[in-house]
């Protein structure tokens, strides 16, 4: 749990606010995530599933009139996607289940 717990914080750390949605998509590939769902697209808000070396987490971002992020938050995936569950048995080290 707390390699989990350390990978949410620096994902909260580079995913800062006032950046445009194709930035946040970029970023997560970036850093080695597969984005494995997208749960909203609306101008006022998105939310990504993605996954990484075993664990999971919901991005979600709300966005302002100007299509801006006012507020980034990362966390844990209870209801995961059909692909996201995929993703996520594919990723896991070797020997851990």
């Amino acid at each position: 749990m707390k390699q989990w717990s350390e990978e949410k914080d620096r994902l909260t750390r580079n995913l800062r606010k006032g950046e445009d949605k194709s930035f946040y998509r970029q970023e997560l590939e970036r850093l080695g995530y597969k984005v494995t769902a997208l749960n909203s697209d609306k101008p006022d808000y998105v939310e990504y599933e993605i996954v990484k070396d075993g664990h999971t987490y919901e991005v979600q971002i709300d966005l302002d009139a100007n299509g801006k992020a006012e507020k980034v938050d990362v966390t844990g995936n209870l209801w995961k996607a059909e692909e996201t569950d995929k993703a996520l048995e594919q990723s896991r080290p070797k020997g851990r289940q």
